[in-house]
């Protein structure tokens, strides 16, 4: 979903229903799906032309690889059932 200056970012709601609650307040457009990380505390997408994780709830940002010429794939962010 596209905040309000047109940037695509990661938004999250309670499965009990309610508002749409903004995640990340990245400068440009996250690059692909997201996953959710096994532990549910993280989810997994591209951003910048490298692998990133959002914390679900405060929404921190961390990268897991340096960036890259050519963005990974859109459905390269999947998490091995141990969390690797």
């Amino acid at each position: 979903m596209r905040d309000d200056n047109g940037i695509v970012q990661l938004w999250i709601i309670s499965p009990q229903g309610g508002e749409p609650r903004q995640l990340t307040h990245n400068k440009t457009d996250i690059q692909s799906a997201f996953n959710w990380h096994p532990s549910g505390e993280w989810l997994g997408f591209v951003l910048d032309n490298r692998i990133a994780c959002a914390h679900a709830q405060s929404g921190e940002v961390e990268y897991l690889t340096e960036n890259h010429a050519n963005p990974p794939s859109a459905d390269a962010v999947v998490f091995s059932p141990d969390g690797q």
